[in-house]
């Protein structure tokens, strides 16, 4: 698959954790709406003290057997926008993220809410020129697990 000018890569990987780290910072509240039938997500991020951000997503691997690598387009939405894209159907996943500084990595958390109360997941990303395999995550990090995809929701 060919890169394209509005995709921006991205490489991830992700943990279960146990806890929520007491050094996480920065919280937002996150509701996703993971379209029907295709890899589009509907997001509504609310952040305190600010007006709320809406987008829609499309993740999509380079490679499909690599969970890892994922070419990222998002566009802004109008809260009208948002609205009207949310009557369509799909499945909703609503989080709490934080961010956390792992060691010197930005890293984000996050808190699952409704069906999947109690998960919690850590998300490290890398740079086009780093190798993610090569990352070892610290002893109180979880097993890795491949959510990518709107998996949960």
């Amino acid at each position: 698959m060919t890169l394209d000018k509005y995709a921006k890569p991205e490489i991830e990987r992700r943990f279960r954790l146990d806890r929520v780290p007491t050094e996480a910072y920065d919280p937002v509240e996150i509701t996703d709406r993971y379209l029907d039938g295709g890899h589009l997500r509907l997001r509504c991020i609310r952040a305190p003290g600010q007006l709320p951000a809406y987008k829609l997503g499309h993740k999509r691997r380079l490679d499909p057997s690599d969970p890892l690598r994922v070419l990222h387009t998002s566009i802004y939405l109008t809260e009208a926008e948002h609205a009207m894209l949310e009557q369509l159907p799909g499945r909703v996943l609503r989080k709490t993220r934080l961010r956390l500084d792992l060691d010197g990595r930005a890293a984000l958390v996050d808190v699952l809410h409704g069906t999947h109360a109690g998960l919690v997941l850590l998300e490290v990303g890398f740079a086009a020129d780093e190798d993610p395999r090569a990352f070892v995550p610290p002893s109180w990090v979880g097993p890795e697990t491949d959510l990518s995809g709107g998996a949960l929701a």
